[in-house]
């Protein structure tokens, strides 16, 4: 699980950079409250894009199980009050893979974008690779081949020993986790790929954990945006939000802002982080006031479920 959270911090560095204000300088969207319970309740359409980690759970300092625990449960509650409401379409969005939104997958009607929203699985099971990133699987394909070739080789001696060189399960990066990060074969092996993707493939680039042993190979050009910019023209939605953490969801804010008809959507970033740069135009502190401001906002009647209740009478 380390691992799957050190690819998407690796991921950050993918997303382009967009004219932004510092969080200090947004307005706090308790105090806007009215207006997005306004454009809800008036709506026909409506969509909600939930970032995951920082979001939905917290991130950086270690949390205890029991922490985690209450996290998940608050986290299902307002993502099933949100699938419950009428006309509402929500998707969790993450850099991360399928390990990441297992939690969720059990919630009807949820949708999910995983490896920056360029895979993925619709709220009926249906799974779709919506951006194959070019020479992913070549490149992935002629390290394989490197390895094999090298003096790295597994224990034969011991059947519970660790493959020396793993790949992690991701679509559109290619992530490597070293057992011996340290050792002169390892060593020798990173400077080889690196030599080769600086020669072959210029459009990759290559970050290294060395704490957690890991080297991602990765296009600097994908993010979030891509999937929202799809699914905002499947429905004529007149209401949505996004909700981010860090600039890996910059695209997803901008890619909202851009269709902000009569001021009907919103994009928010949560955040304590003052001087952070971000396209979002309203910002929540914590996981904590996402939990407590969308469960409100989720928990207003609309003009589609008052006139049920007007038939039904």
């Amino acid at each position: 699980m380390r691992c799957l959270l050190v690819v998407a911090l690796a991921l950050v560095s993918l997303v382009p950079t967009f004219d932004a204000t510092p969080v200090a300088d947004l307005p706090e969207a308790d105090h806007h409250f009215e207006s997005f319970a306004k454009s809800y309740q008036n709506s026909q359409n409506r969509i909600g894009l939930f970032d995951n980690d920082g979001c939905l759970k917290s991130t950086g300092k270690p949390i205890s199980k029991q922490e985690a625990d209450a996290q998940l449960q608050k986290a299902r509650a307002l993502l099933t009050k949100a699938t419950q409401a009428p006309n509402s379409d929500v998707w969790v969005i993450t850099a991360r893979n399928e390990e990441s939104i297992q939690p969720y997958l059990d919630i009807p009607g949820l949708n999910f974008g995983v490896e920056q929203g360029t895979v993925i699985i619709r709220a009926n099971g249906k799974k779709e690779v919506l951006l194959k990133v070019p020479q992913v699987d070549e490149i992935k394909m002629k390290i394989a081949a490197m390895i094999r070739q090298s003096a790295i080789k597994k224990d034969s001696n011991d059947p519970d020993a660790e493959e020396p060189i793993r790949f992690l399960p991701m679509e559109n990066s290619i992530p490597l986790k070293f057992h011996d990060w340290d050792s002169t074969s390892s060593q020798d092996m990173r400077h080889g790929i690196e030599q080769f993707i600086e020669k072959h493939y210029t459009d990759f680039t290559i970050t290294s954990f060395a704490k957690d042993k890991v080297m991602i190979i990765h296009n600097p050009t994908i993010n979030k945006r891509t999937l929202v910019e799809k699914v905002l023209k499947e429905k004529p939605y007149d209401f949505g939000f996004s909700v981010g953490d860090d600039i890996i969801d910059e695209g997803m804010h901008d890619a909202l802002n851009a269709i902000n008809i009569n001021q009907n959507f919103f994009s928010v970033v949560v955040s304590r982080k003052s001087d952070q740069q971000t396209v979002a135009r309203h910002k929540l502190s914590t996981h904590e006031d996402v939990y407590r401001f969308f469960t409100a906002l989720y928990s207003l009647p609309t003009k589609v479920s008052s006139q049920r209740l007007l038939n039904q009478g």
